[in-house]
């Protein structure tokens, strides 16, 4: 059987082939495969997980078929390599810096689904390795400081947080709760001190 042309496979996807995604998953795997090798290794020696950097590539192989201009880029593969090795480059300084780190949804397409045997297995992915425990903890943690925060203010004090927070200006709090400009700084001053406090 002669190999189809990759513009082809895209067609096919977008009329909602189902063996499409799975044949260019399969076509670019040995290309992912290779910038992985060559991005996985740096020079402080900080890795990233091979299996988050498959489920990235295959992820935005997904949105770069629907971000695709047929009249504006020629090559889909190019397009498709230059989006995936800025993606690695990002994931690879949010996880080299001493952060909290990003939460992806990173979407593991490694599975199959056979109708005729009713067989279904997904590829396993481990807690150790995904994020969302840390995002939690520190969300948890953020709350806990707010609740702190808001215990020691006055209902006014509570109301200009909360403007604040929202992205309001000084003169915009002012003229809704109807105070004046001291006021509103006496306030930000008191919240300043009980934030220092608890931080």
């Amino acid at each position: 059987m002669r190999r189809k042309n990759v513009n082809f496979w895209i067609y096919l996807f977008f009329i909602k082939d189902e063996e499409a995604f799975s044949y260019l998953r399969k076509h670019y795997r040995a290309m992912v495969n290779t910038i992985i090798c060559h991005a996985n290794v740096s020079r402080d020696g900080h890795q990233l997980n091979r299996w988050d950097m498959l489920a990235i590539a295959d992820t935005i192989l997904l949105k770069c078929l629907y971000w695709f201009q047929i009249r504006r880029q020629r090559s889909f593969t190019s397009f498709y390599k230059q989006v995936l090795l800025n993606e690695f480059k990002d994931t690879y300084r949010i996880n080299s810096r001493n952060r909290m780190p990003e939460y992806y949804q990173h979407v593991y397409l490694d599975s199959k689904v056979n109708e005729e045997t009713r067989d279904y297995y997904v590829e396993q992915t481990y807690v150790s390795q995904n994020p969302t425990h840390e995002v939690v903890i520190g969300s948890i943690m953020a709350k806990n400081y707010l609740d702190q925060v808001l215990a020691q203010l006055n209902p006014m004090q509570k109301k200009i947080l909360s403007l604040r927070i929202k992205g309001y200006r000084r003169i915009d709090i002012c003229r809704q709760l109807k105070i004046s400009p001291q006021r509103h700084d006496y306030a930000v001053r008191k919240i300043k001190k009980c934030l220092q406090e608890i931080l």
